[in-house]
């Protein structure tokens, strides 16, 4: 079994648009990337339009990037994990509940409480109707 150690690289949380409420969460504000170089995994959050934007943002090299989806808190509270990259592809939930964790000191120091991780990265269409989300998984 591997042994893959996982880190917060870099956050940029534009908190008054991190708390979603009610909405796709494709519209998401936030997206996040993932990196992998020497049995090192980091996750790199920032407000962008595309997971692109922020490996732009933050100066990271394409090639060592292994998964991104888009990030937020809903209207229940919860910290989501949602969908992934279509430059990138997705990572794991358990990957996700583990940047979850590590992300969680860091909302709390900018006063962002969240109630539970819950995380949905293995699908492209992340199922949502009328403002009610479907999660198959909850971390």
């Amino acid at each position: 079994m591997e042994n893959i150690e996982y880190a917060v690289g870099e956050i940029e949380l534009s908190s008054a648009r991190f708390v979603m409420g009610k909405v796709n969460p494709y519209m998401s504000t936030h997206k996040f990337v993932v990196s992998e170089d020497a049995g090192k995994r980091a996750i790199y959050v920032s407000p962008a339009e595309s997971h692109f934007g922020v490996v732009e943002r933050f100066g990271l090299n394409q090639e060592k990037m292994i998964g991104g989806g888009s990030i937020y808190i809903d209207e229940q509270g919860r910290l989501i994990f949602a969908g992934n990259s279509a430059c990138y592809g997705t990572i794991s939930n358990s990957d996700a509940k583990k940047f979850g964790e590590l992300i969680a000191p860091e909302l709390k120091k900018i006063g962002i409480p969240f109630t539970k991780i819950v995380a949905d990265t293995s699908e492209w269409y992340f199922p949502y109707q009328e403002g009610t989300f479907s999660y198959r998984e909850q971390i």
